[in-house]
């Protein structure tokens, strides 16, 4: 019986100094410090993640759209491809259709096109 009992036992609960249930308090206070931390800057101004892109990104737009191959786009702004093809997919309009698959196809067919030049 001893030993059944001991199979379905949580192994966390083996290696934790307290029970699991008993940490739950804390992470939500934990979570609620890191949001009110997080809420506090924004209002200060500070940048809260990943800076923005610093890029002219009209003339992303209007190098890719004057012909020129997504590597070519990228290596002379000194961005990835990547991102040249989310600049021209905002540029068009539809910033909504974030699929991965929308995303990849167009990728594609703009190098595909690019390289066909």
């Amino acid at each position: 019986m001893i030993g059944s009992e001991m199979l379905r036992t949580d192994r966390r609960d083996l290696l934790s100094p307290t029970p699991v249930g008993e940490n739950r308090p804390e992470r939500c206070i934990l979570i609620e410090r890191v949001k009110a931390g997080m809420k506090r800057a924004r209002l200060e101004g500070r940048q809260i993640g990943r800076a923005r892109l610093d890029v002219n990104r009209q003339q992303v737009i209007a190098d890719r759209r004057s012909g020129m191959s997504l590597t070519q786009v990228a290596k002379k702004h000194g961005i990835s491809r990547a991102s040249v093809c989310r600049l021209m997919k905002e540029a068009s309009g539809n910033p909504d259709a974030t699929a991965h698959a929308l995303v990849g196809n167009m990728c594609e067919q703009a190098s595909a096109a690019g390289t066909a030049q």
